[in-house]
């Protein structure tokens, strides 16, 4: 059953439509939906699946989650959904569907071509191309953030946005670093096409930041890159300005 138009197919029928036009076709979506309206946050982005709240609070709708895993209940997989606790998004954040989910309950979420999100008003109004993303303690995307390119259609405090995960950022180191060590680095973004190019804007600081370029001086503007290596996903200083 697709659970937002209400169209009846097998999961055989499912995989055998997706196999036939590939999973990012426009003839799969479309054919899956049947009967069902047009929905950005629906089957046509090929990526949905059914999550248990476990975050200890209601989750918005539209809602901007951090997967922690996956469970079986009642012989069904659930992903595992709580708040975002980063500054950005890579990979492990999904979005709720259009009705908000208790704490302990199930409902349906998204992650795909383009989605529909929930973002802060407070931080101004998104415009097509600029980067959001999650921060921690919150469910609405931020500005001067990265995870998701805004595409436009913004009402009542929802956006459409599509993936593009945060795997570089810019930052000043705040203390001298020597190569192995670990520092924290404050995060900078671009400012405008004018002097001063790049400003502290985000009020972020990424703390234990992996030096693995060499001797820093306090002070310096780094380049810091999503490293997936042996130690795990965290951030690596990968590059420094020469003064």
């Amino acid at each position: 059953m697709n659970p937002r138009s209400g169209y009846s197919l097998s999961e055989a029928a499912v995989d055998e439509v997706r196999g036939l036009f590939g999973q990012r076709s426009s003839w799969a979506p479309a054919l899956l939906r049947g009967a069902g309206a047009y929905d950005p946050g629906s089957d046509y982005n090929n990526c949905v699946a059914q999550f248990r709240n476990d975050s200890g609070e209601e989750i918005p709708a539209n809602g901007c989650m951090r997967i922690t895993g996956s469970a079986t209940v009642g012989g069904q997989q659930y992903l595992l959904a709580e708040k975002p606790n980063t500054y950005g998004s890579q990979y492990l954040h999904w979005f709720n569907g259009d009705q908000p989910v208790a704490d302990g309950k199930f409902g349906t979420c998204y992650k795909g071509s383009f989605v529909r999100a929930l973002y802060d008003t407070a931080d101004g109004t998104p415009t097509v191309g600029q980067q959001w993303g999650p921060r921690s303690g919150t469910w609405k995307l931020r500005a001067s953030t990265g995870g998701w390119q805004i595409l436009g259609g913004h009402s009542s405090g929802v956006v459409t946005v599509q993936h593009m995960p945060m795997l570089r950022v810019l930052g000043k180191i705040q203390t001298a670093c020597l190569i192995g060590e670990s520092a924290d680095v404050t995060v900078w973004v671009r400012n405008a096409l004018a002097a001063p190019f790049f400003a502290s804007l985000t009020g972020v600081t990424l703390t234990g930041v992996a030096n693995i370029f060499g001797n820093i001086p306090q002070g310096r503007f780094v380049n810091c890159e999503w490293d997936y290596g042996n130690s795990g996903e965290t951030w690596t200083i990968t590059a420094a300005a020469c003064a």
